[in-house]
């Protein structure tokens, strides 16, 4: 498995009185005056609340998805965690990713200016962070520099330490797409991505994760074209800076929780030892016959155990 998240939907987990609602970008000049080279772009965005959290002075979840994901990964776990905990839950688009802004930088420090952004102007003060992968360790960055705004955190399969060697197929898989040659002739984006997804069959042999990246591909009504949500020549230049996670002086201390794969080899035991150095609070799950995508796995157990633990550190 590479370092990214395979979206899969469960059918028979349809919440009732659920309000789906996303919000379109708006641009704001916020930028903190110490740090102009990481200027913060607004991400898109898409709330899940149920009529019942409407009335509850609670605050909420919200969730980053991984390497190469969006937030529509999350529309079917989005609203199960809405429902099970009555509680808004926020999922987000990191930058060069989805529907949110791309820009030549990439890195966690951008990472942090931008969920600091959203939740300032969105007058979040505080929340409960989930990040999954890459997501898992951009919340691990924003909750050791903005500890005040962390209620609790939840970190999905992904250590601030070491990494899967799977990850090395990360800029095979990015310059395959890059390579893709659009046809005019299919007009469809249904077309488009059954032809696209031939192109890419000889270089990208697992079609579960041919089909997530073709999610990716869209079209763009104003100039007729088709395009990668993804900005893969961005990806692809900062990748260094991604796999190698800064060393931050802070340290979090409240309540974490690390959901991983039993299966899966993106948190190392080994590591433990060190994290808690860094996340005094934490505590360690591992999904019995999960691998990275925990989530999609295993929705059940991964509902329940979040659920938990947010009943718990409350």
């Amino acid at each position: 498995m590479t370092w990214i998240l395979l979206s899969k939907f469960f059918s028979n987990c349809r919440p009732k009185k659920l309000l789906n609602l996303h919000r379109s970008n708006v641009i704001f000049s916020m930028i903190d005056p110490l740090h102009k080279s990481a200027q913060p772009v607004h991400m898109a965005f898409t709330e899940y609340e149920t009529v019942t959290a409407e009335d509850k002075n609670e605050i909420p979840i919200i969730i980053l998805h991984g390497m190469l994901g969006s937030k529509t990964n999350w529309n079917t776990m989005g609203r199960q965690i809405a429902v099970k905990t009555s509680r808004k839950v926020v999922t987000l688009d990191a930058r060069n990713h989805g529907d949110s802004p791309h820009t030549k930088e990439f890195s966690y420090e951008h990472m942090v200016r931008d969920l600091k952004l959203f939740m300032d102007e969105m007058n979040i003060k505080e929340a409960s962070l989930l990040g999954h992968s890459l997501g898992g360790r951009a919340m691990m960055a924003f909750a050791l520099t903005n500890p005040d705004m962390v209620r609790d955190l939840v970190i999905v399969d992904i250590s601030p330490y070491s990494l899967s060697d799977s990850v090395h197929n990360i800029p095979h898989i990015l310059k395959s797409l890059k390579s893709v040659k659009i046809s005019k002739k299919n007009k469809t984006l249904v077309t488009i991505r059954e032809a696209v997804g031939k192109q890419l069959e000889p270089s990208i042999k697992n079609p579960d994760l041919r089909n997530f990246l073709l999610m990716n591909l869209a079209y763009d009504d104003k100039s007729k074209k088709y395009f990668w949500k993804l900005n893969i020549q961005t990806l692809i230049d900062t990748l260094p800076s991604i796999i190698n996670f800064p060393k931050y002086e802070g340290v979090y201390t409240k309540p974490t929780l690390f959901l991983c794969g039993a299966l899966s080899d993106f948190l190392k035991k080994e590591d433990e030892p060190r994290i808690l150095e860094k996340f005094t609070g934490a505590k360690f799950l591992y999904i019995k016959d999960a691998g990275h995508l925990v989530h999609s796995q295993k929705p059940h157990e991964f509902l329940e155990s979040v659920a938990s633990f947010w009943s718990d550190s409350k």
